[in-house]
């Protein structure tokens, strides 16, 4: 027996199908819509792996995420950290003070104009 059973309102069903033929979302969106209303009409995670062409670890996330936190957290991304910046304010500061006076139209078309803002601020200083 399966850990996390899965088992749509027909108002979700609704809303997964309508998600299906609307043609606006994402791949990975559709995919898991469609292994969502596969396990709900009672397929095993291998056979929706195939039909989803995405692994039978994959079609368990889903199940679990739809059962722990609900539909939507099920058919979204989760936020990823990112890398982290190389240089802190200071370190940036630094560097940036130092190109100003080589090259100022490089460093200007270089950067976002939030940063040319601060840098312009800290060589005026």
């Amino acid at each position: 027996m399966k850990k996390y059973l899965v088992k749509l309102a027909p108002d979700e069903r609704a809303k997964l199908e309508s998600l299906i033929r609307g043609g606006r979302a994402s791949v990975r969106r559709v995919k898991r819509a469609l292994v969502l209303l596969a396990v709900d009409d009672g397929d095993k995670d291998e056979v929706v792996a195939g039909k989803a062409r995405v692994s039978a670890g994959t079609v368990g996330r889903i199940r679990q995420r739809f059962v722990e936190e609900g539909l939507e957290a099920a058919l979204s991304e989760r936020s990823r950290p990112g890398k982290a910046p190389l240089l802190d304010g200071p370190q940036e500061a630094h560097l940036l003070g130092r190109l100003a006076p080589c090259n100022a139209n490089f460093v200007h078309a270089a950067l976002s104009p939030s940063v040319w803002q601060r840098l312009s601020k800290s060589v005026s200083s």
